[in-house]
């Protein structure tokens, strides 16, 4: 016979913001010390990080920019 592993969830009273560690209200979404964006809490009571799209749309358009200029300059 297998027993199944219960999973616990443990309630959290406050959060930590993962980029200064201020203690944060369960419902805040930005930090009141440093204010960067926070999320839900994880399993050990940091607040994840929200994906930052634009951050990644940058970084794709300026490599796909900077590929352009090498292609334009040294290969013609």
């Amino acid at each position: 016979m297998t027993r199944k592993k219960k999973e616990k969830k443990i309630q959290f009273k406050h959060k930590r913001c993962p980029d200064c560690f201020a203690i944060l209200k369960l419902d805040e979404t930005r930090c009141t010390q440093c204010k960067a964006k926070v999320g839900e809490v994880d399993a050990v009571g940091l607040a994840k990080r929200p994906f930052n799209w634009k951050a990644y749309l940058m970084f794709i358009l300026a490599g796909g920019l900077f590929a352009f200029y090498i292609w334009r300059v040294f290969l013609q």
